[in-house]
């Protein structure tokens, strides 16, 4: 039997990549936009993970509820979010950065559930730049200023 993943985020392109690297895997994929949305699956569904965005609206609370319904209280929830404390180390809080990466997010997947496989390769990578792409950016954009200054001299 496939197991059930439930993907919580209020970003469309975010939860869409996270459920495409999902599906490639092998996995069900559910997807909700919202808190009403997202308990309505939690109970259809079923789901064997969690993958909460924690920039949606009531996010907390939501992560808050998993954790005391006696239904869901041992239910895996992996979060993605903006910023870390040192604590997530530490405590070993299963948090990702958003967008993440497909490797990362497979990896906690594949650790959280249980299973003995590897993952394969991802359909969609995450739109990160490399240092290089922005020292480029930041180059090109101080010819143009210079670029504008003497052409105002002129």
């Amino acid at each position: 039997m496939r197991k059930r993943v439930l993907v919580a985020a209020s970003e469309r392109h975010i939860a869409r990549l996270v459920q495409v690297n999902l599906e490639r895997q092998g996995y069900e994929v559910e997807l909700a936009f919202d808190s009403d949305s997202f308990w309505e699956k939690i109970t259809a569904f079923r789901p064997d993970l969690v993958v909460l965005d924690m920039g949606m609206p009531n996010s907390e609370q939501l992560k808050a509820k998993l954790k005391t319904t006696e239904a869901t209280k041992s239910l895996p929830v992996i979060t993605l979010e903006h910023r870390f404390s040192p604590q997530d180390f530490w405590f070993g809080n299963l948090r990702l950065p958003k967008p993440p990466s497909t490797a990362e997010l497979m990896k906690m997947v594949v650790d959280r559930l249980g299973e003995e496989r590897l993952p394969e390769q991802p359909v969609l990578k995450s739109p990160r730049l490399s240092l290089f792409a922005i020292f480029l950016l930041v180059v090109l954009l101080m010819l143009a200023f210079l670029a504008l200054i003497m052409f105002a001299r002129t």
